[in-house]
This record gives C-alpha cells, structure tokens and sequence, in this order.
C-alpha cells in the first residue's frame, strides 16, 4: 500500500530517501535510528555472485549505543540485499540514491542527506551537503504513513516496528532463528524471543481454540 500510495518510490527526493530507510531496515535488520544515523556510503559495496546476480553487501560498523561498544564483535555473515528485479529492486533504488547525491558525496560521507526540497524530477542532485539530523531519522516511520490510511488505524507504528516486521515475517516464513539472527545482528537466540507475540492468524487461532472448550 505504501509503494502504491508514492510514499516509498523513486519520485522524489523524500520518498527515495524514505525508501532508502526502508529497504536498508528490511535487508539488514538496522534499528530504527542511531545504526541509520552512523551508516557510511563507505559501509557498502556492489559486488556479483557466480551466477550472475548483483546485490549490496553491507560492511557493518561498530556504534557506541550498541552493547559492547567499539570493541563489538561484528557480524560472523555479512548481510547482502540481492537485485529483484523491477521497479521496486532495492539494488536498483539504492543506485539512484547514490547518482542522485552530489558528485564528490557519491562515494563517501554519512549515507543519509538532507532533501533538496525544490529538486524536481529532471535535477540531477537531489541531497544537499549536509547530513540528515538525527531527529529527521527518529521520525521516518512518521513521514512514511502520514496521509495514508496507515495513520488512522490506531496502531501504535514507530521506526523499530520496521525491524519488528522483518523479524516477524521471517519467522511466520519458518527461516530458522540462525539465518535471522544472521540477517539482525542478534547476538544470541534469547534476543528474538521479545518478537514471538503471535500474528494475526496465530491469536485468531487460538481465540476459536479457546471457544471450543467453552
């Protein structure tokens, strides 16, 4: 609904650089803000693999508000966001993110800046020189579902609802708790239990379970 509504897309400065929030979040499990906030354009790389496939590897970088601070262990895997091909490839988005960057910046520098607001379609450099504040990123999930049928529905959606989803829809597709833990950075399998409250279908099942022994 989000892509279909224009708030994630390639149109303009602010939806890409949303989409850009999003996609990262989903691929590598980011936390919602001070992860986003740290990331380098350095922190990533292109590569392709034997068959042919290109995707984005993601260098991660220590953060003095994780736990064990600069002396963290860093991933054992590094994460990949592979092309899917279409107009929603994160490969492909991420490319335009970094052509739409000024040119010394396209290759350096914090990952996230701050929109052109007047930058149209045809402009080449839609970012200015300048990073995205932290507060600007704190409130991503906001500007993402504001106007959309998503800001009326009551639910309580904040920037760690992103990683939530991601850790959510993994387990409901049955990928085992390493592969996902590979994916968000966890440490240990005990770190995942805080996302096992049940979906949707899960608690409807139970509720009818429960009325038949009534």
């Amino acid at each position: 609904m989000l892509w279909q509504e224009g708030k994630l897309g390639n149109s303009s400065p602010q939806n890409l650089i949303i989409a850009m929030w999003w996609l990262l979040t989903q691929h590598f499990g980011l936390r919602g803000r001070q992860e986003h906030y740290s990331m380098a354009v350095e922190d990533f790389s292109f590569a392709v693999d034997d068959n042919g496939n290109e995707y984005i590897t993601f260098h991660e970088s220590p953060t003095k508000t994780r736990q064990g601070g600069l002396n963290i262990t860093r991933r054992q895997q590094l994460p990949k966001m592979f092309a899917t091909g279409g107009e929603r490839c994160p490969v492909k988005l991420f490319r335009e993110y970094i052509n739409h960057r000024p040119f010394e910046m396209q290759y350096q520098g914090p990952f996230y800046l701050t929109p052109l607001l007047k930058a149209t379609p045809n402009d080449n450099i839609w970012y200015k020189r300048m990073k995205l504040g932290v507060n600007s990123i704190d409130k991503m999930m906001k500007f993402l579902i504001a106007d959309t049928p998503l800001e009326e529905s009551g639910k309580k959606l904040t920037n760690h609802s992103a990683r939530k989803t991601l850790v959510k829809k993994l387990r409901a597709n049955n990928v085992e708790r390493a592969s996902i833990m590979s994916v968000t950075g966890h440490r240990n399998e005990q770190s995942l239990n805080d996302y096992d409250e049940g979906n949707e279908v899960e608690q409807r099942h139970i509720s009818n379970e429960i009325r038949k022994k009534l």
